[in-house]
């Protein structure tokens, strides 16, 4: 045998055994995916985010070629359903339908896993309005209800679905830029919320179009203002708080795709084409604003990581400056 020849068999040698002890998921990129994808939603069954995780995960599969299977893991304000995800293999297989429960929960909580470092966003997938609501003895205005609250300070109390959800921290947010001297009541879920601020027990919530629906629809509570940066397409008529002068709040949660971290760029590009072309059919998008959710059809890995860092910097300092304890 040649010295040419003897050196290119031990060059494919080498190579055969460092695929041998390669990891599986490193090897099999290319045909990725070949076999069911998990899709954890780390909620209950039956809820907004479940529905929306579960009519995004049909679409995917038909997509992807591959089935996309929901796993409901709630608990501990979504931390067990992504800790699950943070830990395992970085193969695509494994997947988040993560919200902005991650935030809140890493500003108030210590986390089991590090929302920073231990999962990789794929795509922001859509953004899900809150709207502030007035009670029905309170001012039909947003501008006059925070004139009222102001004029009688410490008199005034707000309600939320609990201590440290997002409807909490919306509160806590407002009453920091309008500079309120208002109490925060929190109840054990958005019913008894929105049912005591419908009785006049409480100035005003923050809520999802979707739970409150039906409660200002019909009068019992006033639909004030909406708390995203931008007038949403489902609500045309209603204003921002930024257009009465309240800037800077963040009203809303979301929803993003997350993979373990290091999963290969390749799958997470894939991944990412897919969800874009999901959120950019008319039948998909009419599906989202049912469950009002406004959908994001144009994000990239490094945009959906940028707006997490922001949101977790974002509710930090809500909760450091607001002093608001976990439970």
């Amino acid at each position: 045998m040649k010295p040419t020849q003897r050196r290119q068999l031990v060059k494919l040698a080498a190579g055969a055994m460092a695929a041998s002890v390669m990891p599986s998921w490193v090897s099999a990129q290319s045909a990725y995916p070949n076999r069911p994808i998990k899709l954890v939603i780390p909620f209950a069954p039956g809820g907004p985010t479940d529905i929306f995780g579960r009519l995004f995960g049909v679409r995917l599969a038909e997509l992807l070629g591959q089935p996309v299977v929901p796993e409901n893991r709630a608990g501990a304000g979504s931390n067990i359903g992504m800790d699950s995800v943070a830990k395992a293999a970085p193969d695509g297989y494994t997947l988040a339908f993560g919200t902005g429960s991650i935030p809140t929960a890493a500003a108030l909580t210590k986390m089991p896993y590090d929302p920073r470092k231990d999962i990789e966003a794929i795509a922001l997938l859509g953004i899900v309005p809150l709207v502030m609501l007035g009670a029905p003895n309170m001012p039909s205005t947003a501008a006059g209800l925070i004139e009222q609250i102001k004029k009688t300070p410490g008199k005034y109390s707000f309600g939320s679905a609990g201590i440290g959800t997002t409807t909490h921290l919306a509160g806590e947010m407002l009453k920091l830029k309008a500079g309120l001297d208002i109490v925060h009541v929190p109840y054990r879920g958005s019913g008894p919320a929105l049912q005591e601020t419908a009785a006049g027990r409480q100035a005003f919530l923050f809520e999802t179009i979707t739970a409150s629906k039906g409660l200002y629809s019909s009068g019992k509570l006033q639909l004030l203002a909406v708390g995203t940066k931008n007038r949403v397409a489902m609500l045309p008529d209603v204003p921002t708080l930024a257009e009465i002068g309240v800037s800077g709040m963040a009203g809303y949660t979301w929803n993003i795709l997350f993979a373990p971290a290091q999963t290969p760029r390749a799958i997470i590009d894939r991944l990412n084409k897919a969800s874009n072309q999901i959120l950019s059919e008319p039948s998909f998008v009419k599906h989202m604003a049912d469950l009002a959710t406004e959908a994001v059809s144009n994000s990239t890995p490094e945009s959906a990581r940028a707006f997490l860092l922001e949101e977790l910097d974002t509710w930090a300092n809500v909760v450091k400056q607001a002093g608001v304890k976990g439970e």
